[in-house]
């Protein structure tokens, strides 16, 4: 659940930013760059909220099983939310544009707000997980 939030959330600021300079969102270039063609709009959102589960439910299952990583309070959940949001950054979406838009690397401002916004997912996707794992709840 948190995956998905965090990466709504995070998309939507994005796509917000971007929209506000007259820019494509990183998704949906993304998109088009592997064939979407019209459906890219789409496609690049369902993508990303796609990728948002599943590097979430990661999440979940790393922070479960590893004890220095558990959700133990809101501020610890915090601080492992942004960590996670770094390692996404660094382990998925520089290696993604690096092959798919590669001269996106030369963009200080591309990589610093993608930097911010995967810290943004981290740490939602965080905070809702500690709510789930508070009241017990099966994620």
């Amino acid at each position: 659940m948190g995956g998905i939030v965090g990466s709504l959330i995070q998309g939507l600021i994005g796509f917000a930013l971007t929209q506000s300079v007259r820019e494509e969102i990183f998704f949906v270039t993304v998109a088009k760059v592997m064939g979407l063609g019209s459906a890219s709009f789409v496609g690049g959102w369902s993508l990303h909220i796609i990728t948002g589960l599943i590097v979430g439910a990661i999440f979940v299952s790393i922070t479960a099983r590893i004890g220095i990583f558990h959700l133990a309070g809101v501020v610890k959940s915090v601080g492992v939310g942004v960590i996670a949001g770094i390692v996404v950054w660094v382990v998925w979406f520089v290696p993604l544009i690096s092959v798919l838009i590669p001269n996106s690397l030369s963009r200080g401002d591309l990589l610093i707000g993608a930097l911010i916004l995967h810290i943004v997912y981290g740490t939602i996707t965080a905070v809702i997980a500690r709510m789930f794992v508070r009241r017990g709840t099966q994620l």
